[in-house]
């Protein structure tokens, strides 16, 4: 029992150093939107951009307009509604700029993240982030071939020619991506996905 604790804790470290390692700030908000975990980037930006703070455990812009549009993105995404879920929404105050996404959160990274239903993903528009693969990996547990057919899928929704390119069978790793990440068809898939910044890494 002993070796079992100490192994998930010691997961549950290297995850965090991952996701204090991405190049973009990630927020987990709880159901009451406190803040429940935000990496090393996100606690940088509140510092230092102005745009972004929190207040009373909570995430909010500075600015009244903004922190509206910010707080119907974080309820469209506590209800899970994924056909609506708006994509990178650019929120600024002077000449500072910043990109925010807004997504329902899964049981993998809970642990790191204190049982957050909502990630925030903030971005500098200036500052492309390198691996959408990475943020896939390090969010929802996909593991790298996952994370492949997942490139594919975004760059052609046709799972035939997936197949001819991975290894393994598409149908069985694409219910394993779908678990992961909470959703239940491809479509809501494609969207969700869509929606986190970075690069679609594909190789022929």
């Amino acid at each position: 029992m002993n070796r079992c604790v100490a192994a998930l804790k010691h997961s549950i470290f290297h995850l965090a150093r991952a996701v204090d390692a991405l190049d973009v700030a990630i927020v987990g908000l709880r159901r009451d939107r406190t803040i429940s975990f935000a990496n090393a980037r996100a606690d940088y930006i509140f510092r230092n951009s102005g745009i972004l703070a929190v207040r009373n455990r909570r995430l909010c812009a500075t600015d009244p307009a903004a922190h509206d549009h910010l707080d119907k993105m974080i309820a469209t995404a506590f209800r899970r509604q994924l056909a609506t879920l708006p994509g990178g929404s650019l929120i600024s105050t002077g000449s500072r700029r910043l990109v925010l996404t807004v997504l329902p959160a899964n049981n993998y990274f809970s642990e790191v993240a204190g049982n957050a239903s909502v990630y925030v993903i903030i971005t500098d528009p200036d500052l492309r982030p390198s691996s959408r693969s990475q943020l896939l990996a390090t969010l929802f547990g996909v593991t790298p071939a996952e994370a492949r057919v997942v490139m594919l899928l975004l760059h052609d929704p046709n799972t035939n020619k997936i197949a001819e390119k991975t290894p393994g069978t598409v149908r069985f790793q694409l219910k394993s991506i779908f678990r992961k990440v909470g959703v239940t068809s491809q479509g809501q898939l494609i969207r969700l996905i869509s929606r986190i910044p970075g690069m679609v890494e594909v190789d022929s």
